[in-house]
């Protein structure tokens, strides 16, 4: 075929790629550019394969000529070039520069990167080529995700995930679960959302000398945002557990305990809490984490802790910005009269 061609180009009287390269070897990219791109137009009915090529080399010469018209222009020419071959993976690369390049039409760009990158994985797929079939996936649930179309984005992300369990490669499952998680709260899926979030820090810290994820806490904020705060509480116990700083975890589960009714578990949450605040000689967090205590609980143990700690003056603007924080966090788990009652 390749032969064929070659022959057809010499009897028609133009050059093949070969010659056409030797030719504009030197030349200053403003002006080789223009000459790839009628090479590019002579090609395509004949050669659309070498159209492609051509179009894709005159993309790289107006990008170093800083011609941003001509490269968004000529990308989109060989992404088109590329379906007609079939090349899907570098459709997909010139869509996608298209997109990253342009705030016109972009989300039609990302989308057709997308589509393109899927097709290039699906043949991937059938090629037994399991690992380019993961990356082309994972490229096409990145591009939906950027045009919005966020289902597409957890089917491509969940095929890269499913192929990549199987090849244990649990930094991309951890990766690609994270991302589905992300996009499950877009669509305000928060049940799902905090089921990949679980998972996403299940596959980082099941792997060696990884001994922290976000995930623990980002699952327990979905949960809240879906008004399950005894699973939020789970998530956020779990945050705790695996970091160097477990405060965090400690409080935003005791408010969800607190929100409950459940104050002897908040108790107990809270005062773990403040042991590890004096331990690091943070008493203004002590401190105000009892504040939180006080409002939540009512207990005298809380009191009684509160009077033997001492803040060091200058601690101020600290302890009110993290008060501020703690309010929010209360609002959030539906506990206005109580945020309230912490800012006075």
């Amino acid at each position: 075929m390749g032969m064929f061609a070659g022959l057809k180009s010499r009897l028609s009287g133009k050059p093949t790629m070969e010659q056409f390269e030797k030719k504009t070897i030197g030349l200053p990219p403003q002006e080789a550019g223009p000459k790839w791109v009628e090479f590019a137009k002579e090609h395509e009915e004949l050669r659309p394969d070498n159209a492609m090529y051509g179009y894709r080399k005159a993309a790289a010469l107006f990008r170093q000529a800083g011609d941003v018209d001509q490269y968004i222009a000529q990308s989109l020419n060989y992404a088109k070039a590329a379906e007609r071959v079939p090349n899907y993976s570098i459709a997909g690369d010139g869509f996608r520069v298209a997109a990253d390049n342009t705030k016109e039409d972009a989300r039609e760009y990302y989308s057709k990167a997308g589509e393109n990158y899927r097709k290039a994985g699906q043949e991937a797929v059938a090629d037994r080529r399991t690992t380019r079939a993961s990356d082309r996936f994972a490229s096409a649930a990145d591009s939906y995700e950027r045009a919005g179309e966020y289902e597409n984005a957890i089917e491509d992300y969940q095929r890269s995930t499913d192929i990549a369990e199987k090849k244990k490669h649990l930094i991309r499952v951890a990766k690609d679960q994270g991302k589905i998680a992300e996009n499950y709260l877009r669509l305000n899926n928060f049940e799902k959302s905090a089921e990949f979030f679980l998972k996403h820090a299940e596959a980082e810290t099941g792997r060696a000398h990884v001994t922290y994820s976000d995930g623990f806490s980002r699952a327990g904020d979905a949960f809240v945002k879906g008004g399950n705060l005894d699973q939020a509480a789970e998530a956020y116990l779990k945050d705790s557990e695996f970091s160097n700083e477990p405060g965090f975890g400690l409080r935003n589960a005791a408010e969800c305990f607190g929100k409950l009714g459940n104050s002897e578990r908040v108790l107990e949450l809270l005062m773990k809490e403040v042991e590890d605040d004096l331990a690091k000689e943070r008493a203004f967090v002590a401190a105000e984490v009892l504040n939180l205590g006080k409002v939540l609980t009512k207990n005298p143990r809380v009191d009684a802790k509160l009077k033997e700690i001492t803040v060091p003056p200058g601690y101020e603007k600290a302890s009110g910005a993290l008060r501020n924080t703690i309010s929010e966090e209360l609002i959030q788990k539906g506990l206005e009269e109580q945020a309230k009652a912490l800012g006075k």
